[in-house]
């Protein structure tokens, strides 16, 4: 079992894993593609990714950036493996269900980073409480089915936003432009530009973190015309330059859920942030 926590809503591109993952959104709002299918998600917000799934995630809005926390683990190395075939791939939990797993989430955190004795087993159980709590959910709640208009519109923007326009976005979806806009704003809470930029800003927040492209090469790379204003807009919204961001940023670990609890510091389940997310 392995926990992992991706602070920012880094635009993440398509991939799959070798096990299973329950990936919950603690902040923000954001997109999660999987399989193809588009999935609008907030705080509460769970999806059950199984072997093989294909599947991605940004954020929608730069202003709230969207926090993932990844629990990653082999079902055959748990009693909870034949427990997680009622589970559904997408819910939403609300009040009390939110807090029951957040804590759920702390307690499997503090376990894995304390590792006293008995903790694998304790793991095990809190993990196995998750589970539960997901399908006690799915028994209660319907499944809130995708559009699969939109979900054309995502995986398009996933692999071309650096050169994707409104017109073709239209385009795509048989709307005219005008149309395609208010009904865009409607669904997502934002303008298409607004979400469009914010999934190139996002891309270029992670080629700052993980490259050695230059400020120019990257507000290129990411479908901003000109460089000025790829500057004036970051700054705007992040509140400091390029550069700043790259200098604070750039190889900078973080805590799981709480604060105090840096559970990153441990180079197995550092090297894990990775491969989770």
């Amino acid at each position: 079992i392995k926990l992992a926590k991706d602070v920012g809503g880094l635009h993440s591109e398509p991939h799959t894993h070798a096990y299973s993952e329950i990936s919950y959104v603690s902040q923000g709002n954001g997109i999660q593609l999987v399989n193809g299918k588009t999935f609008s998600v907030k705080q509460g917000s769970v999806l059950f990714l199984r072997e093989d799934d294909v599947h991605s995630y940004f954020s929608v809005d730069s202003t709230k950036p969207m926090v993932v926390i990844s629990c990653c683990f082999l079902p055959e190395h748990s009693h909870v493996g034949m427990a997680t075939d009622g589970i559904r791939q997408f819910c939403e939990l609300r009040g009390d269900s939110i807090i029951e797993f957040e804590m759920l989430l702390f307690l499997l955190e503090r376990e894995l980073l304390l590792k006293r004795v008995g903790s694998e087993r304790a793991a095990d159980w809190y993990l196995s409480l998750l589970i539960q709590c997901l399908q006690r959910h799915a028994e209660e709640k319907g499944f809130p089915p995708s559009d699969p208009h939109w979900d054309t519109l995502m995986m398009y923007i996933a692999e071309h936003y650096d050169t994707v326009t409104l017109e073709e976005a239209s385009k795509l979806m048989g709307f005219s432009t005008g149309y395609f806009c208010r009904l865009f704003k409607q669904v997502f809470s934002v303008t298409f530009h607004q979400f469009l930029d914010n999934v190139r800003f996002q891309a270029a927040k992670e080629l700052m973190e993980y490259t050695n492209l230059t400020i120019s090469e990257i507000s290129e790379k990411t479908g901003f015309s000109h460089v000025t204003r790829f500057y004036r807009e970051f700054k705007r919204i992040e509140g400091m330059t390029p550069h700043q961001y790259r200098n604070r940023f750039q190889n900078k670990g973080s805590a799981l859920i709480s604060p105090h609890l840096n559970i990153l510091k441990d180079g197995t389940l550092k090297d894990c942030m990775s491969e989770c997310g």
